[in-house]
């Protein structure tokens, strides 16, 4: 999948899967690749599978907290052939929403809704529930991923939460 306004290709890959490791590896090739995301998803085991040995100690999912149990705990790089380098990074379990003083300021980090926000009728509009929004116009019309845009509003949500005494 491509989120082409980003420029990120992302992939869906399940590590025991021979066709989608081929493919990764192909795209990966002559590359420094950095693998990062919650403990626990099968990082270290997709990259043991990569490297065709098992040289990443890999863990189970804590039944108590259905999470990684972090066993990845330094970053560390392997060399997949002379010129492909892949980096195992430890896990995380939650992600930190940036502090912005001004919620317009959200969006400046959404570069994908860049060339939408432009059209906007309110110059400070947060594409939440101002009319004449062009970033939720591209929403209804396919231009900007609905998961792109419900992260959006999840960070949104996060970062201004109004807090209740």
């Amino acid at each position: 999948m491509v989120f082409s306004d980003l420029e990120l290709d992302i992939f869906s890959v399940i590590a025991a899967d021979d066709t989608a490791l081929s493919y990764l590896k192909e795209f990966i090739a002559r590359k420094i690749t950095a693998f990062s995301g919650p403990s626990g998803v099968g990082k270290s085991t997709l990259i043991n599978n990569l490297l065709n040995e098992d040289v990443l100690r890999t863990g189970s999912i804590s039944e108590k907290t259905d999470r990684g149990k972090h066993t990845t705990t330094e970053s560390r790089i392997f060399e997949l052939d002379n010129s492909t380098l892949i980096v195992d990074t430890p896990g995380f379990s939650s992600l930190d929403f940036p502090k912005l003083k001004e919620k317009i300021a959200l969006s400046h980090l959404f570069p994908d809704f860049r060339n939408y926000s432009i059209l906007c009728k309110f110059r400070n509009c947060t594409h939440i529930n101002e009319p004449e929004c062009g970033v939720k116009s591209a929403l209804e019309n396919e231009k900007i991923p609905k998961l792109r845009y419900e992260f959006y509003l999840y960070s949104y949500n996060n970062i201004f939460r109004e807090v209740k005494k």
